[in-house]
């Protein structure tokens, strides 16, 4: 599993790799040095950012109140166009925030360049992506991790199941 955010996802970074363990996995975070790199003088943050996507059997996207450029720019496309299976979780103080603000304020009034960033990858995700954005609280963290992830997992056995009915058809 892929952890994919800002650097204040570091608060949620040891609940993650400890979930990421119990359910068999290898937990990758650009912060823990576990991710894909390359090193020398081609280095990129953007290429090692797609290469672990390529490599994650799933990416967590996770916001807590911080706007990361590499996470919306460059995870969540490579994670889209490679067809990895992703969740996005979003701290829910920071999601009812953007609710709001969404609601009564025009995007373009708010001053604070990481919120205004923040709100408009938000209304793209929600709105013009049509994707699930999952609000947690920082004490159930591991809950929600887990419990998302299982639905991840019955997807996958479902999709595997229906490939295994289409090979006995055949």
């Amino acid at each position: 599993l892929m952890l994919c955010g800002a650097s204040d996802t570091e608060g949620v970074a040891k609940t993650f790799e400890r979930v990421t363990r119990e359910l068999g996995g290898e937990a990758l975070w650009c912060r823990s040095g576990s991710i894909r790199y390359v090193k020398g003088p081609n280095a990129d943050w953007n290429l090692n950012s797609r290469r672990t996507v390529a490599s994650a059997d799933l990416c967590v996207f996770v916001i807590v109140r911080r706007y990361g450029e590499i996470t919306w720019g460059t995870e969540l496309s490579e994670a889209l166009s490679k067809g990895t299976p992703f969740l996005i979780l979003c701290l829910a103080q920071t999601y009812q925030q953007y609710v709001t603000l969404r609601r009564d304020v025009p995007v373009e009034s708010i001053a604070d360049d990481q919120l205004k960033n923040l709100v408009t990858t938000l209304m793209e995700i929600e709105s013009a992506r049509q994707l699930t954005v999952v609000p947690f609280d920082m004490d159930g963290f591991a809950e929600t991790l887990r419990g998302e992830c299982a639905k991840v997992f019955v997807d996958g056995l479902e999709a595997l199941s229906h490939r295994n009915e289409r090979g006995a058809l055949v």
